[in-house]
């Protein structure tokens, strides 16, 4: 509905004309007689047209005429077209004026943020020449037209806000206000007037307004009222006020904005309530609440009442039991007698000062404080004290409350919460505390932190093999054993189960970070004599793993603290027994890498960032046997992002299933593209630990199979030796399984893992990979050379019945060494590098298959 609009915009201007059209139009006629004018005209501007509202003439006109504001290419025409403030009289185009006259002027009728919505036209006879004092008293008409249009848009729209508000405060007993920023016009409902007690008739500035407010909270309201119209910062405040009658009340108000599209302050408005009522009936609430508790406390608690001279005058049973007097001896005595010093030797001070200046931190103020009792024994109270007036003469009233016990109570809950029950260490809350604020400390220095996280090796298999109370007893000899080494410089915590964390209490600047002594730190941490342990009568070694880094507060929070040391001690877990990771600055950032890509590789697929190449496997003869199928990742952000980095990430987060789901689609398209130009050769690909241990990858396996119908002896899986022992039993079935099916087996990275012979011996594999650590030894083409391990699995391949393949082999020397011991499958850069799409079909075309 109009009332409520608020925007002053074309359809509003189409509205008040309408409205106010009697008094344009004598308007109109005024102007017409004194301009000598054929014709004038109020229209609406909007769509580059002027539609005739009203008009003025002095000869017969159509009433309804359209103006076409001209929008040719040039940049004049372009500039008034959009802005028509500069529409040049030639610009306005009409087809229906008669011939003999013409637009000779206009004139923009603006809203209150100086946007036109009408516009003003002066029509004159062809051949007039309009002088200049008439053109400027027709641009100052529309001016003032614009101004009037203003003020009645502004009132219309107050008239409908007011009939709302009256509606409001005749529910809710609360009154609201409006002031209009550019129109700088104040409106207040009915109930405003009341709480302010004047006419309805009287008008305010915002100013006189707040002039009602106390002294003490005039500044709290203009302070507010300037923040609301400056910063548009809305306010709710609760202030003393005094009406036109010099009544004393308390009020409520509040105050909010409204901005326009371009965010520019339209008005403010808000709501004004007398809260004094609910104020005093909220004190008395108070007051008797406050004497209830009173009433309740001093059925357990001393009460001692003393006179302004601080001699006491009345006590309780239970203050003679609590001080240890009789109640005679404390009776006319000073107060003072029941405080240790200094208290009491200037007490009797504190009380001429306070009847002095009327200033008392105590009075009215509950407060932990010590006493003193007979015997000289001091204990902690709690102590209320109150002012009342008896015949006349001050007295103070004192609650007295034995805290001992709840503190002692405090104490113990204290330590229940930040303490390790195991160790008495302080805990990982207080580490969390402890770091917070050194983290402060050095932020506001422009300083470093530094911090070791801690782990014991193979504890779950420790707590096994002797129960978890004899875990419990080795972590506590460990961590006495670590205070004694960290000394005074470094504070430590237990972390998590097994798990400590190392802080240095100091901080260090950025430029000078050795001054942590790191290095001497760590050293003395993984110093196997603190993991050397007794158990009953025998003696037992642990291990432990550390991860350790310098962080700079400014740029890491104390979560990615947290972060980034675990990911240290991951990284040093690697390493271990008595593994080390310290990650300096360049560390950190490989770490915030390693996070980056964590978040990105669960999409690699669905973004189409992963390719396969395909590494071709070589006989003795030097024809091809066999493809092994590499996946790479081309990353928009990181570009090539080596599987070596990747995959274990994805192996933590569970991308590794889409991934490897995805290398199997690939690779059978490779195998369809083989087997379409009649290449029989079979493609490698690597399986992850994670993977084969699911049933749902081998159904996806032989699905995928079927459906590209492809034989499955032509599809090796190749398996690393961590793969074997991660769930030997449920990883051997799997394998049979597949086997039975026509799948074929490789053994990857042969001999650097811990696989037992025995396991080989039981498992459906065709062939043994021996690692390129391995193959790198190889350096001398003597026929004498020998290389133990090298030759060790090749011969355990003969003994398996198995295919032997060497992986990169890079020269003739390595070529000709394991061809000669009996190595039946090549593959390294010395043959062919791995090769991606284009690069390995080229390749298949040319090459000598087997």
């Amino acid at each position: 509905m109009y009332k409520y609009k608020i925007k002053f915009d074309g359809d509003a201007f189409t509205v008040l004309v309408s409205d106010e059209a009697v008094y344009l139009q004598e308007k109109l006629d005024t102007l017409l007689n004194i301009l000598g004018a054929e014709a004038l005209f109020i229209g609406v501007v909007g769509n580059h047209k002027i539609s005739t509202l009203l008009m003025a003439s002095s000869r017969a006109i159509e009433q309804t005429i359209t103006f076409t504001i001209n929008n040719s290419h040039n940049d004049t025409a372009e500039r008034e077209a959009k802005d028509p403030n500069h529409i040049h009289s030639s610009s306005i185009i009409c087809t229906n004026l008669p011939n003999e006259i013409e637009v000779s002027m206009n004139a923009p009728i603006s809203n209150e943020n100086a946007a036109t919505v009408g516009m003003l036209i002066g029509c004159f006879a062809a051949s007039a020449d309009v002088e200049p004092l008439k053109k400027k008293l027709f641009e100052t008409v529309a001016e003032q037209l614009s101004a009037y249009l203003q003020k009645c848009f502004v009132n219309k729209q107050t008239t409908a806000q007011l009939g709302l508000l009256n509606d409001i405060q005749s529910l809710a007993k609360i009154g609201a206000w409006e002031f209009h920023y550019h129109a700088k016009d104040v409106f207040w409902s009915d109930e405003i007037y009341r709480i302010y007690g004047v006419s309805k008739n009287q008008s305010f500035t915002p100013n006189e307004a707040m002039g009602f407010y106390a002294p003490q909270s005039q500044e709290k309201i203009k302070r507010a009222f300037h923040d609301l119209t400056t910063n548009l910062e809305a306010y709710d405040l609760e202030l003393a006020f005094t009406d036109a009658g010099g009544n004393a009340k308390w009020v409520r108000t509040t105050g909010n904005s409204e901005v326009d599209q371009q965010g520019k302050l339209v008005r403010v408005y808000g709501t004004f309530e007398d809260v004094t009522e609910a104020r005093l009936i909220s004190a008395r609430l108070k007051e008797h609440a406050e004497t209830l508790e009173n009433i309740l406390n001093n059925l357990n608690d001393a009460v001692i009442t003393i006179n302004s001279e601080g001699q006491i005058r009345q006590c309780n049973e239970v203050a003679v039991r609590l001080f240890g007097y009789d109640k005679s001896e404390l009776i006319g005595a000073n107060v003072a007698m029941l405080m240790p010093q200094p208290y009491a030797m200037k007490h009797d001070s504190y009380m001429q000062h306070y009847k002095a200046t009327g200033e008392a931190k105590i009075i009215g103020v509950g407060r932990q404080l010590p006493a003193r009792r007979k015997n000289g024994d001091v204990f902690q109270m709690e102590l209320s004290l109150t002012e009342s007036v008896e015949k006349g003469e001050k007295q103070y009233i004192g609650l007295v409350r034995d805290i001992t016990e709840r503190l002692e109570a405090q104490d113990a809950i204290y330590n229940l919460a930040f303490t390790d029950n195991v160790t008495q260490l302080r805990n990982s809350q207080w580490f969390e505390r402890e770091a917070k604020e050194l983290m402060f400390e050095a932020m506001r220095k422009n300083h470093c932190i530094y911090a070791v996280l801690l782990d014991v090796d193979k504890m779950a298999s420790f707590n096994q093999r002797f129960g978890f109370n004899a875990g419990d007893k080795a972590l506590k000899q460990i961590a006495d054993k670590l205070q004694t080494v960290i000394g005074n410089e470094y504070a430590i915590f237990k972390f998590d189960a097994d798990a400590f964390i190392i802080l240095s209490r100091r901080t260090a600047c950025k430029s000078d970070t050795s001054a942590f002594g790191a290095h001497l730190l760590e050293s003395a941490l993984l110093n196997a004599e603190n993991y050397k342990i007794k158990i009953g009568d025998a003696r037992q070694t642990l291990s432990c793993s550390a991860g350790s880094a310098i962080f700079d507060p400014s740029e890491h929070s104390f979560e990615t603290m947290l972060s980034v040391l675990e990911h240290a001690l991951r990284n040093a877990k690697k390493s271990a027994p008595f593994g080390l990771c310290h990650l300096a600055k360049d560390g950190i950032k490989e770490y915030d890498k390693f996070v980056a890509l964590e978040e990105k590789v669960h999409s690699v697929v669905k973004n189409g960032e992963l390719r396969l190449a395909f590494q071709p496997q070589f006989n003795v003869s030097g024809n091809v046997v066999a493809f092994e199928a590499l996946v790479r990742w081309h990353s928009p952000d990181f570009g090539w992002v080596s599987p070596a980095d990747f995959i274990p990430i994805a192996e933590e987060n569970g991308a590794i299933y889409v991934i490897g789901e995805w290398v199997v689609s690939r690779a059978c398209d490779a195998l369809n593209e083989l087997i379409t130009m009649g290449i029989q050769t079979t493609v490698a690909i690597n399986i992850s630990a994670m993977q084969i241990v699911i049933p749902e990858f081998s159904l996806f396996l032989i699905r995928t199979l079927k459906e590209k119908n492809i034989p499955p002896q032509l599809l090796i899986l190749e398996l690393t030796e961590t793969a074997l022992v991660s769930d030997m039993t449920l990883v051997r079935n799997t394998m049979h399984e597949l086997a039975e099916l026509g799948f074929q087996f490789s053994i990857d990275d042969f001999g650097t893992g811990y696989s037992s012979l025995a396991y080989l011996k039981e498992l459906p594999i065709a062939e043994l990979k021996v690692d390129k650590y391995f193959v790198d030894d190889i350096d001398d083409d003597s026929d004498k050379a020998e290389f133990v391990i090298v030759d060790a699995i090749i011969n355990i391949a003969k003994a398996l019945g198995v295919q032997c393949v060497a992986e990169g082999v890079e020269n003739e020397v390595q070529r000709n060494y394991l061809s000669r011991i009996g190595c039946d499958i090549f593959q390294g850069y010395h043959f062919s590098k791995p090769l991606l799409d284009e690069e390995w079909r080229r390749f298949i075309r040319s090459a000598h298959f087997s």
